[in-house]
């Protein structure tokens, strides 16, 4: 049987594995939210609402010789798309040493928590941020900065037998101004080399 790669969404103190083909940001640490606990629009006088985090890994089953160079990027206009401009947008967490990628081994999952309904907490915050980046000098990034040439790199390891990539985290930031409502699907990918 030829490679098997699925992404899987982490949740739950657990954590609890789900294979995902598409992902909702909202207001729960939640896999499968439907229009439940959406992300919010804050009003006038709030700085923002954010998403809760999204935790996500590769799978890897099958047969193959190796697996590296886990990349990611998005079509570049989410900002444009989701929030009408300059009013939101979806970002990632950096490390300040990168030489083997932005993300973290799962054993340093760390479940997604904020106000259920309302907001996440950010990533990079002064309580109950990720223990993995929240020390790092460098910022969270705008996925819309990342593209096929120039892509977020979260892992660099050679993978030889199956198992889990490294993790990523995705969430999603909302100003005031936002538009309001169920917003257009955008294409995200992750992308490996394959041996």
């Amino acid at each position: 049987m030829p490679e098997v790669i699925t992404i899987e969404q982490l949740t739950g103190a657990g954590p609890t594995v789900t294979e995902v083909t598409a992902i909702r940001f909202c207001a729960a640490d939640d896999p499968a939210p439907g229009l439940t606990r959406p992300c919010k629009v804050p009003p006038a006088g709030v700085d923002e609402y954010d998403s809760y985090w999204i935790t996500l890994r590769l799978n890897y089953s099958g047969d193959f010789s190796l697996i590296n160079n886990l990349r990611f990027w998005g079509p570049g206009n989410i900002a444009d798309t989701w929030f009408g401009g300059d009013k939101g947008r979806m970002v990632v967490p950096r490390l300040d040493d990168s030489s083997t990628g932005h993300g973290f081994l799962s054993a340093s999952y760390q479940q997604s928590a904020g106000t259920p309904g309302l907001t996440g907490t950010k990533i990079k915050a002064t309580v109950g941020d990720h223990t993995v980046y929240k020390d790092q000098t460098i910022s969270v990034a705008d996925v819309d900065d990342y593209n096929e040439n120039t892509p977020y790199v979260i892992d660099t390891r050679d993978i030889t037998s199956v198992g889990y990539s490294k993790c990523w985290l995705l969430q999603t930031e909302c100003y005031p101004g936002a538009d309001h409502g169920e917003q257009t699907p955008v294409t995200l990918v992750a992308a490996v080399d394959v041996v």
